[in-house]
This record gives C-alpha cells, structure tokens and sequence, in this order.
C-alpha cells in the first residue's frame, strides 16, 4: 500500500512539474504598472528572507511588515519605480527609516528591486 502512495505522489509530481516551472516563467503582475517574472519573485523571496526580513518581519525601525496591507497603502500608490529607489538609496521619512539596500551593501539594485517586488506582491 505503501509503495502504490509513493508511485501516487512522484507520479502527480511529475505530471505538474511543467506546470510549476512554467508559472516561474510567466508575468506576475505586482501593481498596476509593475510587472515581473515569477523567477524574479522567486529571487525576491530569497533576498527577502537573507536581508530584509529581520526588518520587514518584525516592523523594526517603522519597516512596513510583509503582508499588512494597511502599512503599505500609503507607499505602493507612489509607485514601484519611487519604492525601489528608496530602497537602493535608503529613506527617512516620517514613519520610519531604511538605510540604503537595507543595510546590505552587497546586494546589486536587481536584487533590491526583486525583494521590493515581492514584499509588494504580498502586501496589497
């Protein structure tokens, strides 16, 4: 009975493996005006969860945490393009304060772009 489950589970694997590989390769579309790769929120989680979690997880610093809409209402309508490079260069505003890639100064602008998107993605 065992083995029957076994063959059951690697077989649907199989099945939807081009499925799952293929949304990896389609637009995601983030905002409005924003659109990236499921590879590149795929990225985005990674990077996410190396260097801006400690951050964005936890609300330190007024970071706006992954997943709270209301946090993020006022800053998504600004636009992705204004996100990103606050994000690169660091912000100080009245809600709170990042430092430039979040403090990570070996992160490219590609990689702070696909954690902004992904934070975005989940926070609308």
């Amino acid at each position: 009975m065992k083995r029957y489950f076994s063959f059951l589970i690697v077989s649907g694997i199989l099945v939807l493996f081009p499925y799952f590989q293929a949304a990896s390769e389609d637009n995601v579309q983030v905002t409005a005006d924003y659109k990236v790769t499921g590879e590149k929120l795929n990225t985005g989680e990674k990077i996410y969860n190396q260097s801006c979690k400690a951050c964005h997880g936890t609300g330190v610093a007024g970071a706006p945490k992954i997943g709270d809409s209301s946090a993020w209402q006022e800053r998504i309508p600004k636009g992705m393009t204004t996100l990103i490079e606050n994000s690169v260069q660091g912000f100080k505003g009245d809600q709170g304060y990042m430092p430039p890639k979040g403090g990570n100064s070996k992160l490219t602008e590609e990689e702070v772009a696909a954690a902004a998107a992904y934070m975005v993605f989940h926070s609308k």
